[in-house]
């Protein structure tokens, strides 16, 4: 055994909560199918990303960061989809720390042009600016931790992921002068 003396570690470990009501805690059971450690664990990590999660797996593989684009238009509709992650995203206590500013017209932008440091950017049909709000953010109280980068990087990434899957190119950009 790893910790055989050190029952509480084990305890923490276990994918199981068994102190009150028993629950899957997912975050570990996420950790230990991201890792292939052994023969099993390849094994069931392989099997889920070629069934249960395999739809997943093949987004993800799609993901990629892209710095020159079309001029052509962002349908409403995909619009509508990716802000509805955003809102949907989740946050520390669902406070939701964040400001998103959607821009789509040339004139709009412009100010934004100016402090893109690659041209390709300047292209982009749309952009969607992600403003984290401090003031609405949760704050750890053990360490005063404020959680609105945390929160509002989650929601971006989300978004992502279904850029991705709307057939669209995204890339997060904080390279601005």
């Amino acid at each position: 055994a790893a910790f055989p003396d050190d029952e509480s570690r084990v305890a923490r470990l276990s994918l199981i909560d068994e102190g009150g009501a028993r629950y899957v805690r997912m975050a570990h059971r996420a950790c230990v199918g991201s890792h292939t450690i052994n023969g099993v664990a390849q094994l069931h990590s392989e099997l889920l990303k070629t069934t249960v999660l395999k739809d997943f797996y093949e987004l993800h593989r799609r993901r990629k960061s892209i710095r020159e684009f079309s001029d052509r238009l962002v349908e409403p509709e995909k619009i509508e989809r990716l802000l509805e992650a955003l809102r949907r995203s989740q946050s520390a206590a669902n406070r939701q720390p964040w400001h998103f500013i959607v821009i789509s017209d040339r004139e709009g932008r412009a100010p934004l042009d100016e402090v893109f440091t690659k041209e390709g950017f300047r292209k982009a049909p749309l952009l969607i600016v992600a403003c984290a709000d401090p003031a609405q953010a949760w704050t750890r109280r053990a360490d005063k931790v404020n959680f609105a980068w945390v929160d509002t990087t989650i929601a971006v990434t989300e978004m992502i992921a279904v850029a991705t899957a709307e057939g669209l190119g995204s890339c997060w950009v904080a390279a601005i002068e």
